[in-house]
């Protein structure tokens, strides 16, 4: 059944989510969205000299 009180639970379960989302969303700054990857010449199990000597 749909009362009052389901109604009223799930509005405010939609008000959290959306702010949460727009706060999020508010502090995404240029950064974010460089590319995460390690280039393979930078990876230290790909470098030609590693620092184990081998």
């Amino acid at each position: 059944m749909v009362t009052r009180s389901r109604i009223l639970v799930l509005v405010i379960l939609v008000l959290i989510v959306v702010i949460s989302a727009w706060s999020r969303l508010r502090f995404i700054d240029d950064k974010d969205f460089e590319p995460q990857r390690i280039r393979l010449d930078e990876h230290p199990a790909f470098r030609k000299n590693p620092a184990g000597g081998g």
